[in-house]
């Protein structure tokens, strides 16, 4: 998924990968230079579930939402997982999609490792 702006999503992610009815969750996707913003009543601008995490590499984004307690990325593991050089709010979460479990940018940074030259 590249050179992307994904806008005002009504009630849901801006990007969302995951396996409901396949043999296989989708994985190894490359999402490079996008702008996600994703309005208050929406939920993350990237979310990884049942396994879509791996291989994902999340690089030179804008991923913005304005809901008041979901963020940027949300994924369930870091595994072959890896995001950098992005511009993010506040706001991830690494354990599902509850947005009782996000962290901050700086948690999500010592906790996982990802993002370290995002801001």
């Amino acid at each position: 998924v590249y050179n992307n702006l994904i806008y005002n999503n009504h009630n849901a992610q801006g990007i969302s990968l995951f396996q409901i009815d396949g043999a296989v969750p989708s994985t190894g996707a490359r999402i490079h230079n996008n702008t996600i913003i994703v309005p208050p009543y929406g939920r993350w601008g990237i979310l990884f579930i049942n396994g879509a995490h791996a291989g994902a590499e999340v690089y030179n984004n804008i991923i913005l939402s304005e809901h008041s307690s979901r963020g940027s990325i949300s994924t369930i593991s870091t595994s072959n997982f890896t995001s950098d050089y992005n511009l993010l709010v506040d706001v991830m979460n690494q354990i599902d999609d509850d947005p009782g479990n996000a962290v901050t940018l700086a948690q999500w940074q010592e906790a996982t490792g990802q993002d370290q030259h995002s801001i």
